[in-house]
């Protein structure tokens, strides 16, 4: 039966979102989805079991650290449980666009959200908080790396996202146009999540990433840069609804106490990021 294969899934074939592959995300949130919707034996129980099914949100990878707490508060709150798988945020929206559940999609930017809902994915949006892009590199700066041109020196072994996958990645393409391609050709690999570029960088199997400012606190070990070309390199994340699918009323609701200023917004700000408010200004 349908719980018996889940379960049989998920030990025989043990998944990490980190590591996309199309096929493989969208797997993953249909097993996680298909256990969190495990219903009792009998009706009763069943329907109960129904009303109980916690809220599933998809969401960019950097936005984790805000997100747990956020989603703790809420759940503290209204008793409602929120269930957030983690990804890039392409591969997030390519998860959705190939049937894979999803109540809420968090993404990092403005872009994404923009082409998912061109493609009739998501309906409605709410502005989150914005962060910036910065430079990042080892702690002191071992390679002496100040300028973007450094980043294509034959010593240095750059790694990115990639900017079909990661949110980061998009953005770093469409701000830095033309700079952008020598940097990818560069590159000596291009991940799906900036979460997996900051964890290359942290043990020295990099030399220099782009990263968000709000990461510094989590990666203390790596020192971040403020570079002329990537003034202005700034994303807003967004809660979008899915069209038509999912728990749209709860889905708002969570998505509503994330922007608000008594809940969301000091959350976003002890995590590093700016929150969008109407009264956060």
């Amino acid at each position: 039966m349908l719980d018996e294969a889940c379960a049989a899934a998920l030990a025989a074939q043990p998944f990490n979102l980190s590591t996309f592959q199309p096929f493989n995300l969208v797997l993953a949130i249909l097993l996680v989805f298909c256990a969190a919707c495990k219903k009792p034996e009998g009706a009763a129980v069943a329907s109960s079991a129904k009303a109980e099914e916690p809220l599933l949100v998809l969401a960019a990878a950097s936005l984790k650290p805000a997100l747990e707490k956020a989603a703790s508060a809420y759940t503290a709150a209204t008793g409602k449980t929120v269930r957030l798988l983690y990804g890039g945020s392409g591969s997030l929206v390519a998860s959705l666009a190939s049937g894979a559940p999803g109540d809420l999609l968090i993404s990092a930017d403005e872009e994404t959200f923009t082409k998912a809902r061109a493609k009739g994915l998501l309906a409605e949006g709410i502005p989150l908080a914005s962060q910036q892009v910065r430079l990042a590199v080892a702690k002191g700066n071992p390679k002496k790396i100040t300028t973007l041109s450094d980043l294509t020196r034959t010593d240095i072994r750059l790694i990115l996202c990639h900017p079909d996958s990661a949110s980061i990645g998009t953005l770093c393409r469409r701000h830095l146009k033309g700079a952008w391609t020598p940097l990818q050709a560069k590159a000596i690999a291009l991940k799906p999540a900036v979460t997996e570029v900051a964890a290359d960088l942290n043990v020295g199997a990099a030399d220099a990433t782009f990263l968000w400012d709000s990461m510094a606190t989590a990666y203390p070990q790596l020192e971040l840069i403020a570079l002329p070309e990537l003034d202005g390199c700034s994303s807003l994340a967004i809660a979008g609804l899915p069209a038509a699918k999912g728990h749209p009323s709860e889905a708002l609701a969570f998505a509503r106490f994330l922007a608000s200023p008594e809940h969301g917004a000091p959350i976003w700000k002890a995590a590093g990021l700016s929150p969008k408010c109407p009264t956060c200004e």
